[in-house]
This record gives C-alpha cells, structure tokens and sequence, in this order.
C-alpha cells in the first residue's frame, strides 16, 4: 500500500513539474554589444551616440565619457544607423550626424585632434623681388611656405614696395630652412625654391629670372566660373605648402616637383544649368579633368520623406537640414550609399527629456539647406567613408567628383 502510495506521488510531482516546465515563459535574449566607441580626453562627455533601426526606433543611446563607451540591443539587424550628437556651448545648439547602413558591431574612434606644433620664431630672413610687374597686391599674390610654420601668425611683413621692386621680412622656424614662394607671371604660375636659408640671411631675387615656371601646368577651360588649389606635402611633415591656385580670369594651376603627395581641387560652377561640381585628388598631379554632367535635383526635402534624383551613377551621398533662430542652433546631417534612402529621424526621448530646448522645439522650422553626392574614381567604397570618418582610416590617395545642389 506505501509502495503505491510512493508512486502515485512521484507520478504526481512528474507531472506538475512537466507542466511547470511546458508554462515558464522563455528567457528574452541577452542584449549584445551592436556598437563601441572609444574617446579622447578632448571629446568626453561633449558626444551622445544613439543607434537607430530603419524606422528611427532608438535601439540604445548613451553619452560618451572618456574611453571605451558601448551600445547594447537585441536585434537580429545587420546594419544600423549610428548619430553622433555634439552639443555646443548652450543647451540650445547641437549638431547631429547621422551615418546610415552601419555594420553591427563597427568600432567608433573618436581621437584627440593632432594639432601641429610650429617651431619657435628663430629670426626672419629679408627677401627683396625685383623686377614684379604684376598687378595687384604682391603681398596677396605671392604665397610663402617653409616648414613648422604657423599658419595663423607667421605672414610676409612688407618692409617697402617701390619702382617694382618688394622688400619682405618672413620668419623662420627651423635653421636652415626650405622656403617656397609661388605666384603668377603674366597669367603662368611660377615658383621660386631654395634650402639652406638662415635667419637674418638677404636674398636678391628678380621675378622675372629667378622665378621658374612650374614643372607641370594645367589650364582650366570648363564653362561657367572655375577655381582651384593646389598643396604639396612631403611625407613625414604635417604642414602644407602652397603651390597654386586659379580661377575663371587666371585658369591656370600649376605643380613643382619634389612633393611625395599633392592635394588638388577645382570647382565648377556650370552657369548654363546651375550645376556645381568639384574635383578633388590627393595623391599625383591631376592631368585632364573631365567635368561630369549631372542632373542632381531635390524632389522632397522633408526630413523623412527626402528625395532626389541624378543621372550619374555614384558612391554615397549627404544632405543637411538647419535650424536657425537668433544664437539657437542645430545641423542635422545624415550619409548613406546609393542604395539607401537618406532620412533624418527625430531626436530621442532621452535628449529632449535632458533638453527643453529640443522637447519644445518646432520641427517645421528645421529646413533643408544642402546636399553633396559623391562619386569616387578611385574604387573607395561607403564602408571605406565609415572607416575614414569613424575612425580616421584616411585614404593615402583619393579620386572623386561632388555634385552639390
């Protein structure tokens, strides 16, 4: 009798913990890393970062303090779109970027900006030009570039400029030194180069003898308004060197050799069809350019709505939409590769729950303002735009045309 008593008992207890098993609800899935970001000292705290689905539900928003910071979600998305959110000095400007179609699990590097250092000011050489017949200021008209220099302070000082003769004091910060100095003779770029130049040293030149034409020359002759630049860089400087520049009435642009990379861009403004397209190549020396046609128009320039359309194929594009009121600021920008619709979602609950200015914010006042879209020659790729912009991946050399409405 026990004996059954013992096993109708257990028979029991086996059931009731079969059915207690069959109705405990099945455990939600852990949430996973699906972004991180490591910051600098210079940027912690002064960044949200938010990932969105393609609807613009927030999957995970956090502020970024200094070191790694990472967003968590349970979705079986491959891609995301990721927003860095900078807020400015007040509460009522921000600038929001948005990147559209990032792999999950991408790595955020947002590095401390490497500012050069320039040398110190060790003493300026005096150079006297003779014979400049140019027209204009020669103070505007002539470049001067030498290593270490600082950019915002060190500029030719015209010491005097009669009978087409200038005299300029420039300072140095290395000894010796290497000094570039380029302009224009009667509409041909021109340049002057020499090492070994000391502080206090007096150099003689005469524009018309010792100013060489540039080693390599390109004419602009594309229809409408035109300008362009050129820099070269020597690998292991941070510092630039101005080598020319051009424009509709001056279309000449021109190279000296020695350089191990240059920077070239030109612009063109097609007066015909209002179109504008730039050029940009870092790396050899541009040959011919061929300026694109393109049709680039803005059909729908809602935030979620956006549209536009363009006849040549291209790589990824951009567009921005602005609030401006007074000091109250915001810029909202969003990328995205041809196969996807750019859209700039609304700010997350958790920001306008931090911000008044952006909870009570009239949406309708954030207006479109721009667009570029980019055609890249040189094989680049919008995950390879991800990895330079996300994480400072910059290419050695690059190739592209904007087209910009």
């Amino acid at each position: 009798m026990f004996t059954r008593k013992l096993i109708l008992v257990a028979t029991l207890c086996s059931i009731v913990f079969a059915c207690s098993k069959k109705d405990d609800p099945a455990p939600e899935p852990a949430a996973e890393v699906i972004l991180s970001i490591e910051v600098g000292t210079q940027w912690a705290n002064l960044y949200w970062v938010y990932a969105t689905d393609d609807h613009g539900e927030v999957l995970d928003i956090k502020r970024c303090a200094q070191g790694l910071t990472e967003l968590k979600a349970t979705t079986a998305l491959s891609k995301i779109n990721v927003t860095l959110c900078l807020k400015g000095d007040s509460d009522t400007q921000f600038t929001f970027t948005t990147y559209m179609g990032v792999p999950v699990k991408t790595k955020i590097a947002l590095q401390d900006d490497l500012i050069p250092t320039p040398g110190n000011d060790l003493g300026a050489a005096t150079f006297s030009i003779g014979n400049y017949t140019e027209s204009g200021d020669p103070l505007i008209n002539l470049s001067f570039s030498t290593p270490k220099r600082s950019i915002s302070v060190d500029k030719p000082i015209e010491e005097s400029f009669e009978n087409n003769s200038l005299v300029v004091d420039y300072t140095l910060r290395e000894n010796p030194a290497k000094m570039l100095i380029t302009g224009k003779r009667a509409g041909t770029p021109v340049y002057f180069l020499k090492t070994g130049i000391k502080p206090h040293d007096k150099l003689d030149l005469d524009y018309e003898t010792d100013f060489k034409p540039m080693d390599k020359i390109v004419t602009m002759d594309y229809f409408g308004y035109n300008d362009a630049e050129v820099l070269g860089f020597i690998n292991g400087e941070n510092y630039s060197y101005f080598l020319s520049s051009a424009h509709t009435d001056s279309p000449s642009f021109g190279y000296v050799d020695g350089f191990d990379r240059y920077q070239t861009t030109v612009s063109n403004y097609n007066t015909a069809n209002n179109n504008i397209t730039a050029y940009l190549k870092v790396g050899t020396p541009a040959s011919a350019i061929t300026f694109p046609t393109h049709n680039l128009k803005v059909t729908n320039p809602g935030r979620a709505t956006f549209d536009f359309t363009l006849l040549p194929s291209y790589t990824y594009a951009r567009a921005e939409w602005i609030y401006s009121v007074g000091s109250d600021l915001i810029i909202m920008t969003t990328y995205g590769d041809a196969s996807t619709k750019l859209r700039c979602f609304d700010f997350p609950a958790k920001l306008t729950e931090m911000y008044q200015f952006l909870d009570k914010l009239d949406r309708s006042k954030i207006l479109y303002r721009n667009m570029g879209v980019y055609q890249h020659l040189d094989g680049f790729t919008y995950l390879d735009f991800l990895g330079e912009k996300l994480r400072g991946e910059k290419p050695a050399t690059t190739e592209l045309f904007t087209f910009v409405q």
